[in-house]
């Protein structure tokens, strides 16, 4: 595949976010940067059959590059299991791509401060996605539909 690979990116904090879009780069573009579980469960299946988000979303922190369909689904550890499911639920039978889940129970070192929510959070996030997503793309598991923890 080229790069830079499309992703979907769903976040809370935007400050994070953008991090996580920066920490990507180059490899990754994250096209679409989603804030909430509503806006997750209106645009991800559009995102995913190839079309351009429905609504102008001003939250939109992505790139807005809708050229390919997104290669895989990241959220963030703001989304509860619930939201999770919600978001997945309506995205049933669209698509075939890995959806990325933050293991909240390996995010920090305890003998470490908490890392502020920031740009550096997002960008240390990101780097985490990325070694996520080359384990499954050396697997050969880049097309397939399933929840994988980073």
């Amino acid at each position: 595949m080229a790069f830079p690979m499309p992703l979907i990116v769903c976040g809370k904090v935007p400050q994070v976010a953008i991090g996580v879009r920066e920490g990507l780069k180059p490899a990754y573009d994250a096209i679409h940067i989603m804030m909430s579980v509503e806006s997750g469960i209106n645009e991800i299946p559009s995102l995913l059959q190839g079309y351009r988000p429905s609504a102008n979303d001003s939250e939109n922190l992505g790139s807005q590059r809708y050229g390919q369909k997104p290669v895989a689904i990241v959220t963030g550890g703001g989304y509860s299991d619930d939201d999770f499911a919600k978001m997945r639920k309506a995205c049933e039978g669209l698509s075939s791509v890995p959806w990325l889940r933050h293991d909240l129970s390996n995010s920090f070192d305890p003998s470490n401060a908490r890392p502020k929510l920031g740009l550096e959070y997002g960008k240390q996030i990101a780097e985490r996605v990325k070694n996520c997503l080359k384990e499954l793309a050396e697997s050969g598991k880049m097309n397939n539909d399933g929840v994988y923890y980073y």
